[in-house]
């Protein structure tokens, strides 16, 4: 369910949280987009499954995506809208160890 104000750009985490893109910080934003060029170049696993009450009902199924698969199923393009909503560039320096 949409909650009000809710546009349903989210990430969702590894452990299923949502997280709304405007809540993400520069640096995490900025890895994820990086994930997902490395993932749309490099390609990478989709698994589905699912079933019923019993295991003939049950059923799995994988495949490999890659290019604009990839950025397609991660919002790749709503990520970067963000990262230029907040005036910011992809690989921008944001810190140093020598300062």
């Amino acid at each position: 369910m949409k909650r009000i104000g809710d546009t349903g750009r989210a990430w969702i985490t590894s452990g299923g949280q949502r997280v709304a893109y405007k809540d993400i910080s520069n640096l995490h934003l900025r890895n994820i987009i990086k994930w997902i060029e490395i993932k749309a170049e490099w390609g990478m696993k989709v698994e589905y499954g699912g079933g019923g009450w019993d295991a003939d009902d049950c059923w799995y199924e994988e495949e490999t995506i890659a290019g604009d698969e990839v950025l397609e199923k991660y919002d790749y393009e709503g990520l970067l809208t963000e990262l230029k909503r907040r005036g910011l560039k992809k690989y921008e320096k944001i810190y140093s160890f020598n300062e």
